[in-house]
């Protein structure tokens, strides 16, 4: 079965190679130093050209404009990419028959509803720029008036990501705490941290892939939206208290709201994904356990 990994460069697509190397897997990406190689997913043409010469069974579209707050300047751009190329990919997805799998966020809701978002909940008023386009790309994929895919279709949301191989949050908090004797975190964005470990296995098992299943899908999981994240929600002040109990040093952390922190896009305040369709994920202080150890 071939299997393409779009931004297989990125943080999780790195994750997915891994997981999906048992495979004939095809990593693509816009800066890939091979040319043969290389895909900017908003050039239609070379989509159809590039992936056509593959002829693909599964794409996964780990593809994005995920700089959240440069997006604010750079909204064509962030539009190209996460609306026109995931328009694109779809495209040519439903024309040959491959099976997409593509990744949003937990950023096309508003945040606004404290108990957090299921699959059934309808996404719209993104508070940024970077939300805005995500959810334009949703739309190539699902018709919210019925929840009715347009097409062989999973649609995973998932928040919070960290892994190797991408900057990420624990790092960051890992690296402040090297240098800083006083750290701020916030305190009113709460959410459900991931491992892209953790992600790229569930992904595997959405499409039917394990128990043996080597050569073809087994029991793909029905088309359709997914909320696939590390269970137990917490702030990102709480998640940095976790951190750095976890690797035992303890610098000293104040817990302050957003507005300690002005930043060119709004973040929600509420970004937990409730799922209710696939068996849960383990809790995020365990996967993070595992994250760190395999750091140090």
């Amino acid at each position: 079965m071939k299997i393409v990994v779009l931004g297989s460069g990125g943080m999780l697509g790195t994750a997915l190679m891994q997981r999906f190397s048992e495979h004939e897997v095809f990593g693509l990406d816009r800066s890939a130093v091979d040319a043969s190689r290389r895909l900017d997913i908003t050039n239609r043409d070379e989509v159809f050209s590039v992936l056509s010469g593959i002829s693909p069974d599964v794409v996964l579209n780990a593809a994005a404009y995920t700089a959240v707050d440069d997006a604010e300047k750079n909204s064509e751009i962030a539009m190209q990419v996460n609306r026109d190329g995931t328009t694109f990919v779809a495209d040519f997805c439903r024309s040959t028959g491959a099976r997409l799998v593509h990744f949003s966020t937990d950023y096309v809701f508003d945040g606004r509803n404290l108990a957090g978002y299921s699959e059934k909940d309808v996404p719209g008023n993104p508070l940024n720029v970077y939300g805005s386009s995500k959810l334009a790309g949703e739309q190539a994929l699902v018709n919210f008036e019925n929840f009715s895919m347009k097409g062989d279709f999973y649609l995973v949301r998932t928040s919070w990501l960290y892994g190797p191989h991408g900057k990420n949050f624990v790092q960051t908090m890992m690296y402040l705490a090297e240098i800083q004797k006083e750290l701020s975190v916030v305190n009113d964005q709460i959410g459900n941290p991931t491992h892209t470990v953790d992600l790229a296995d569930a992904v595997f098992r959405l499409l039917g892939f394990g128990d043996g299943a080597k050569d073809g899908a087994s029991h793909p999981y029905p088309f359709g939206i997914y909320h696939l994240v590390n269970e137990r929600s917490v702030s990102w002040y709480e998640f940095a208290q976790e951190i750095f109990m976890a690797v035992g040093i303890s610098p000293l952390v104040k817990s302050v709201s957003s507005d300690a922190f002005p930043r060119p896009a709004a973040r929600p305040s509420c970004s937990i994904l409730r799922n209710t369709k696939f068996p849960l994920l383990r809790d995020h202080r365990e996967a993070l356990q595992d994250f760190l150890k395999a750091e140090t």
